[in-house]
């Protein structure tokens, strides 16, 4: 559900290319991972992480026209389920990037943890080879190969309840910014998801989570390009506990 915007939205994306790959991980192995004043959720019963590779484009702020130099980047993030005080997001394990602005912008402005990695994108037809590679600043190396081809059907949103829907349609995420629970709202229109056929390496990525929940094949779902709406954080409270997740980070994998 989208629950009002206490501000207007200040900036704007465009996504394309955007792969899900989902699988199910314990809640056990998830909690330590997770800043305690979020709920993680789950969907009967399970919880889920998600790796998300895409191609941002046209990033800019609200009424610049046009495209601004350098606003193009390749991600990929790694989440779960979330759940602060009946509202339901999205926890941000890490985003890789290849463009050092992008990075750092996000880190300074929001303390999000960004990481630069080089990365690369490539079309052959219909398939996508997507290729990150991260080794930075004491950071632990993270690996991740994909090949992804659309199946040529008719795009379709999620049927509601199911666990596609609980997975994709969520338009917010929530973070820790010292002592401070921050939300960051974002909307779109509901995912137009097509059937995708993946063929995925990874290594070091979420070897923090145990590398034997990820051996079988992901629960994955292909969308061409949707364009982002992105609103101001707003402070929801406090918690007695700072929470690092860039220093945080450095650790996961050690």
């Amino acid at each position: 559900m989208i629950k009002e915007r206490r501000w207007p939205w200040v900036a704007r994306q465009v996504w394309r290319d955007l792969l899900f790959m989902h699988w199910p991980v314990p809640l056990s192995n998830i909690r330590p991972y997770v800043p305690a004043p979020f709920e993680i959720e789950t969907y009967n019963g399970q919880a889920w992480i998600s790796i998300v590779p895409f191609r941002a484009t046209f990033n800019g702020p609200r009424g610049m026209p046009g495209k601004i130099p350098f606003s193009d980047y390749l991600e990929l993030n790694v989440r779960t389920y979330v759940n602060y005080k009946g509202e339901s997001g999205v926890f941000f394990f890490s985003f890789d990037a290849n463009s050092m602005i992008a990075v750092t912008g996000a880190r300074k402005l929001f303390s999000l943890p960004y990481i630069h990695a080089s990365m690369s994108a490539k079309k052959d037809g219909k398939s996508i080879e997507f290729i990150s590679h991260r080794k930075h600043n004491g950071y632990p190396e993270a690996i991740l190969s994909v090949r992804y081809t659309p199946v040529n059907e008719r795009p379709t949103t999620a049927s509601k309840g199911s666990l596609t829907e609980w997975l994709v349609e969520r338009y917010c995420f929530w973070t820790l910014i010292g002592k401070k629970i921050y939300k960051g709202p974002i909307l779109h229109s509901p995912w137009d998801l097509q059937r995708v056929e993946v063929d995925t390496q990874m290594d070091q990525l979420l070897d923090f989570l145990g590398t034997e929940h990820f051996k079988e094949k992901p629960l994955t779902h292909y969308c061409k390009q949707k364009k982002v709406k992105l609103f101001p954080f707003e402070n929801r409270g406090t918690t007695d506990s700072t929470f690092d997740v860039l220093n945080f980070l450095k650790t996961m994998n050690r």
